[in-house]
């Protein structure tokens, strides 16, 4: 890690550069992240498999406590004094999750969704869920306005199935690398 030198290079659609932060993982799903700070560049393991730019990857992993009550199941009734009070709907168990554009927001959803998403059974099933944990975070174009006046959003999804070393990004290609 020492021995990389990473350059900022402005992007063409936001005129800035990017505090970006990098996410490694192995055939086994273990992973890793990698950060640039005024140090240098720290490996920090991942386990919850959940990136964002912005603040600190130990920052987002301390934030998700704040939301240890989330839960897939529904809430049951529940009797305050005399007044029995039911749910609204399914969903219940998510009341809290954040909704908003902010990298902290998005983080939270993103380990949310991900972390509860059945193990799909097939690839096909994988690449679409793994397509439905990614439009929970993503930003249409015209949510997010810079304060240069442009739109921040997300320009393209992508990722790859580390076992079949396939590549799915939207709108749906894959391709397999030849070795």
């Amino acid at each position: 890690m020492s021995s990389i030198l990473i350059v900022g290079v402005k992007d063409s659609v936001t005129h800035s550069v990017a505090p970006l932060h990098w996410i490694i993982a192995d055939k086994t799903g273990a992973c890793m992240t990698i950060e640039k700070t005024a140090e240098g560049l720290h490996l920090l393991d991942n386990s919850i498999g959940v990136l964002s730019n912005s603040p600190d990857f130990n920052w987002h992993m301390t934030n998700l406590r704040n939301y240890m009550n989330l839960s897939p199941y529904q809430y049951q009734e529940a009797e305050w004094n005399s007044t029995r009070l039911t749910p609204f709907g399914q969903g219940g168990g998510s009341f809290g999750l954040p909704g908003g554009f902010t990298p902290t927001a998005r983080f939270v959803r993103a380990a949310y969704t991900k972390n509860h998403t059945d193990i799909p059974d097939s690839t096909e099933e994988a690449v679409t869920a793994c397509f439905h944990i990614m439009e929970n975070i993503s930003i249409p174009k015209g949510m997010v306005m810079t304060d240069r006046g442009t739109p921040d959003y997300t320009q393209y999804t992508a990722f790859i199935d580390i076992s079949s070393q396939e590549y799915f990004s939207e709108p749906m290609i894959t391709a397999k690398p030849s070795l």
